[in-house]
């Protein structure tokens, strides 16, 4: 599944992020203002006001999504220097971690983010694909991920962004018909939902195929 997972919700949190910046543009004339976000400075967390997080905040997702990590760190750092409880920056911070394969700063940050935000599914989805897809074996841990993974599929049973990294976490606990059943769902989640994204639509049949696979080999032996 590669980043597409963390994607997924990173784009959702844009949208999220998107519709506050036309409310905030529109409080404050953020266009035709010198000192908007857009002129802020991101090393410069003294110009940061509270206004100006939803802007930044998105600046740092936009470095991720375009896979600039290291800026993407650095923005939502400079963010979080002022404001640490900021959520979404958090977050975003946490995502990058796991994509520069550095798991247990995510962990750091996720985990607490999950016992204070206990109804959030994004959350237990990126740490159970973190513990499913871990390439540090010290840190891989397949139970974690089904039970993460289980947790948040509670939470959100038609999701199948969940559903796939449920997938992943029976898969790398060899646990392959489970994995290629929940593969399955994932898949038609995806169609159901009218996704169009042609690059995930593959990579859920990637899935689907490996999960097949595994389980038709393992097959033989029962």
């Amino acid at each position: 599944m590669s980043t597409h997972v963390y994607c997924s919700w990173i784009m959702r949190r844009i949208a999220i992020l998107s519709l506050l910046l036309v409310f905030f543009a529109a409080e404050r004339g953020i266009a035709n203002t010198n000192g908007s976000p857009e002129n802020a400075s991101v090393g410069s967390p003294a110009a940061i006001g509270m206004a100006d997080l939803p802007t930044l905040t998105a600046r740092g997702f936009d470095f991720l999504q375009q896979g600039k990590l290291d800026e993407a760190v650095e923005a939502f750092s400079v963010l979080l220097d002022q404001y640490p409880d900021a959520k979404e920056a958090r977050f975003g911070l946490g995502t990058v971690y796991i994509r520069q394969d550095k798991y247990r700063e995510a962990l750091d940050i996720l985990v607490p983010m999950m016992e204070e935000n206990p109804e959030d599914v994004s959350l237990y989805n990126n740490v159970a694909w973190l513990y499913a897809t871990a390439k540090d074996p010290t840190v891989r841990d397949g139970k974690k991920a089904i039970a993460m993974a289980q947790a948040a599929l509670l939470r959100r049973p038609g999701d199948y962004h969940v559903w796939s990294t449920l997938s992943e976490a029976y898969y790398v606990n060899g646990q392959y018909d489970k994995a290629m059943r929940a593969a399955e769902e994932a898949l038609t989640g995806f169609r159901l939902a009218g996704a169009q994204d042609f690059s995930n639509l593959q990579t859920y049949y990637l899935q689907l195929d490996k999960c097949r696979k595994a389980a038709d080999a393992m097959s033989v032996f029962k």
